[in-house]
């Protein structure tokens, strides 16, 4: 079994559950999902023109470009390392990224076009009260929490070009898992210290994901009870600081 994120398929899955409810989705979700949780602070970004109180302002990183150094490798006792020209002239180590990003306001983006995968506006309150009561919580069945948290191994291609892949906006390892192998639920990553799907003592429950001036990340450690979501207003950052806020509160993570 393969797994690949399809944003087009998590529109379907909204088209599916109009065509069995009979339902709008918007009306699906608020009926059976928001407010069951108590999620009353978010809501479908179907208007643009509407003035959201405390609605923060998106922000993206673009790449400025002073020119492109020269890049050579030099071989240090049997070890390649890689140099660049500066535009000054001096020599220097090359980094991951050395890229310079101004900091601009991000392009309007309809969100109207994909509802179902992407178009709820929220805030962090209600994103971890979502993940508390679904994976903590009785919100699912034990039969369906099991059908969800059932996993797949994912196997990460390991080889040099992805370990110095350097291109923020092209790289899809928001999740910071690096490249290893994962398993992946019914849309949720799933982390176990044995990578067995038919082992249930799950250390981590997370997903992450970014848009157009903005990105996210909802984790939730079953063992320790611990539901962490941290949401942020400019798309090329680094949400999984959700993993160094549950430290605060414990002392072995």
């Amino acid at each position: 079994t393969k797994y690949y994120y399809s944003s087009y398929g998590y529109i379907m899955l909204g088209l599916i559950i109009e065509a069995v409810s009979n339902m709008k989705y918007e009306d699906f979700m608020q009926e059976e999902v928001l407010k069951p949780l108590g999620m009353n602070h978010t809501f479908l970004e179907t208007d643009h023109q509407k003035i959201i109180p405390n609605q923060a302002k998106q922000y993206i990183r673009k790449v400025v470009d002073h020119g492109r150094a020269s890049d050579y490798v030099v071989d240090e006792g049997g070890s390649k390392k890689v140099y660049e020209i500066a535009r000054g002239g001096e020599k220097r180590p090359k980094y991951k990224d050395c890229k310079i990003r101004k900091l601009s306001n991000a392009p309007y983006s309809d969100s109207t076009i994909k509802v179902s995968s992407g178009g709820f506006m929220s805030c962090a309150i209600d994103v971890a009260r979502f993940g508390n009561e679904v994976v903590l919580g009785d919100f699912l069945s034990k039969r369906i929490q099991k059908m969800v948290f059932e996993t797949n191994l994912i196997i990460r291609p390991k080889n040099e070009e992805n370990l110095d892949e350097d291109d923020e906006e092209e790289n899809d390892d928001i999740e910071d898992f690096g490249y290893k192998d994962i398993e992946y639920g019914l849309g949720w990553h799933v982390y176990r210290k044995i990578l067995d799907p038919l082992t249930y003592t799950v250390e981590e429950i997370c997903h992450g994901g970014g848009a157009n001036g903005g990105c996210a990340h909802l984790l939730i450690l079953p063992q320790k009870k611990i539901s962490v979501a941290v949401l942020m207003n400019l798309q090329q950052a680094k949400p999984t600081i959700s993993r160094d806020i549950a430290k605060f509160f414990y002392n072995d993570y």
